[in-house]
């Protein structure tokens, strides 16, 4: 009897024990760290998977160069973006059209690896196409309060946006509103349009031409003797870079020369200004000498890094210190990372991942894609905001960390295994039922046959590939 009672008391004690601590702070944290842990696992194998897939049906393919996707959520259900939580991690903005919308779409903000989607700006608030090519892509204020972006190339468009996120106030301007960057204290911003350079006052929501003086000024005078056959010049402003954490604006003018000279080419120049000093200028080189200054130049969008062309290709540098730089790999020319992370100038957001030389990895090039889970909704456009928690030295922030990392040679080859058996049994199938309207084209002809990998150096090499019951069969 007293063995039952204590044997029941034992019971009731351990259940107790359970109970405290399901409930408990430590527990449930520990469950949450140990539930959100599977789900990222989980997440990243079937994205391994997919990646590990274009080797099983193509010989000779190298796993030198891979594909990853990264899964994003549905646009509808995306909230509101709180302007003043932008969070401690890098974001990637982007242009969301739904299906049900085609013609107008929303500004999204997300975490690198396609997690937290978030609404910037409805279709209705943009009101546009906006643009994503070169220094035209969308910009964000240090303080992630405002936005700046182009849905115009000509004046009577007013293309140039200016957005408040707190108070959902919008402002257009004419022109194609070239970005030059943000002072730090997201007061203002700096833009070129039409041969001119402006400042955007964000409290005041309005913009004021920069009265900058150049040493061959468009002034009435030269236009009214133009043509009297004399020499005559005139500086446009081509484009504006805050440099030195703005303290600096750097400014591209090129000089043309009236019709008496016509022989005379076209030249460009930099002009150095203390910001708020628009009278006094100094001029620059700026740009180191292997940089091809006629070709374009990329500046990420916080102005601490930027690409221009080289004899090699593009290549990236520190803009606070030439000395770090790298070539930028796989044709990219927009710097993220030096050295480790890039991305193209596309339409679709699509990141290039190096890998680094203590990294061990049958994938050496690594483009990241952002899917959406309707096919018929469209993602078009990308540029990095940088929130405030880490802004203070980016080119030394490591943002691959925030991308699911590269493949050990034996997470490849399980990966590839499971694909396989999955792709043998599914074909198995099709030829058995090759009438079946489940089946598609790209089925059909993923079937034809199926290929193994063996690792070539330091590369997975596609071989050894048999067909399938179709091809025997003929």
């Amino acid at each position: 009897m007293n063995k039952k009672i204590i044997l029941g008391v034992s019971a009731m004690v351990i259940l107790g024990l359970g109970a405290g601590a399901v409930f408990s702070p430590q527990m449930t944290q520990w469950l949450d760290a140990r539930a959100k842990a599977k789900a990222e696992q989980a997440r990243y194998d079937i994205a391994l998977k997919k990646t590990v897939s274009f080797l099983d049906s193509r010989p000779g393919e190298s796993s030198a160069l891979a594909w990853w996707y990264l899964k994003v959520s549905d646009p509808r259900t995306a909230p509101l973006a709180q302007w003043d939580k932008p969070g401690n991690k890098p974001q990637i903005m982007t242009q969301i059209y739904v299906e049900e919308n085609q013609k107008q779409a929303g500004l999204y903000t997300m975490n690198l690896d396609g997690t937290n989607l978030q609404t910037l700006l409805t279709a209705d608030e943009v009101n546009g196409l906006v643009s994503w090519t070169k220094n035209l892509r969308v910009q964000r204020s240090p303080n992630g309060r405002y936005m700046l972006f182009n849905t115009g190339l000509f004046a009577q468009q007013k293309g140039c946006v200016l957005a408040d996120l707190k108070t959902r106030q919008i402002e257009r301007f004419g022109g194609d509103c070239n970005f030059g960057g943000w002072l730090p204290d997201s007061s203002k911003a700096y833009v070129s349009q039409l041969g001119k350079a402006y400042q955007l006052d964000t409290k005041a929501m309005k913009r004021s031409l920069l009265p900058l003086a150049l040493p061959n000024p468009d002034t009435p005078e030269v236009n009214k003797v133009w043509l009297d056959g004399n020499e005559h010049a005139i500086d446009r402003v081509k484009w504006v870079r805050l440099v030195n954490n703005g303290a600096q604006l750097l400014v591209k003018v090129k000089t043309r020369y009236n019709m008496g000279y016509l022989n005379r080419a076209a030249t460009s120049s930099y002009l150095s200004y203390q910001v708020g000093d628009w009278q006094n200028y100094q001029q620059a080189e700026f740009y180191p000498q292997d940089c091809i200054r006629e070709n374009y130049i990329y500046w990420r969008e916080d102005g601490g890094a930027y690409s221009c062309y080289t004899a090699e290709g593009y290549r990236a540098y520190n803009a606070n210190d030439f000395s770090q730089s790298a070539l930028l790999a796989d044709d990219t020319r927009y710097p993220l990372q030096l050295g480790l992370l890039s991305g193209r100038e596309s339409l679709t957001p699509n990141l290039t991942r190096q890998r680094q030389p203590d990294e061990s990895s049958p994938i050496d090039t690594l483009r990241y894609f952002y899917k959406l889970p309707n096919p018929r909704d469209d993602m078009s456009g990308f540029s990095l905001y940088i929130p405030p928690a880490i802004s203070s030295d980016l080119n030394h922030y490591d943002l691959v960390q925030q991308l699911p990392a590269l493949p050990t040679y034996s997470q490849y080859k399980s990966a590839f295994a499971i694909n396989y058996q999955e792709e043998f049994d599914k074909c198995e199938l099709l030829w058995q039922t090759p009438n079946d309207s489940k089946w598609t084209r790209r089925d059909f002809n993923g079937c034809k046959r199926l290929c193994q990998i063996e690792k070539v150096g330091s590369h997975f090499i596609s071989g050894d590939c048999k067909p399938m019951k179709e091809n025997r069969r003929g």
